[in-house]
This record gives structure tokens, C-alpha cells and sequence, in this order.
């Protein structure tokens, strides 16, 4: 038993997630085809604040201009980058 109370500080750090491209598989059609993939160019997503306890996802490229709490997850399909 412990006098007086105590705090309890979190050591967790924030979940940052990169997910590899569903549709890098090849699409071909038949057996002798080119490998010719039409690739979709998805802008990047700013985020110009901190992400308090909350869920940040996108299919490309992250970028948050400030901090990522612990209790937040940032889920991105390309790069992560956080300037905070």
C-alpha cells in the first residue's frame, strides 16, 4: 500500500502505421502481356496541427506539421513524416 497517491505517466508512443500498396499484384491480362500498370498519383495529406487521441488515415503520403500524441495513430499507404 502506497501513501498518498500516485500518478501514472504512459510510456506508449505513437502508433504510426505504413501499409504496402494493395494493388501492387500484378493486373496483367493473359500470359504474354506487357507488365503496363496504370498507377494512380494520390496527394499527399497535410495535416497542420497536433493530432490529439484521435485517427489520422489516408491511402498516400502523411505529413503532420506538429506533434502526434500517444494516444493517436497516424495509418498511411505511403511515407510518414512528422515535423512537430
Amino acid at each position: 500500500r502506497t501513501g498518498g497517491s500516485s500518478r501514472v505517466v504512459s510510456s506508449r508512443v505513437p502508433r504510426v502505421f505504413v501499409f504496402a500498396d494493395a494493388g501492387s499484384e500484378s493486373d496483367t491480362e493473359g500470359a504474354g502481356s506487357s507488365k503496363s500498370k496504370i498507377t494512380q498519383k494520390i496527394p499527399p495529406l497535410y495535416v497542420k496541427r497536433t493530432v490529439r487521441s484521435s485517427t489520422v488515415r489516408h491511402p498516400g503520403t502523411i505529413v503532420v506539421m506538429g506533434d502526434v500524441d500517444a494516444e493517436s495513430s497516424v495509418i498511411a499507404g505511403g511515407d510518414v513524416f512528422v515535423w512537430g
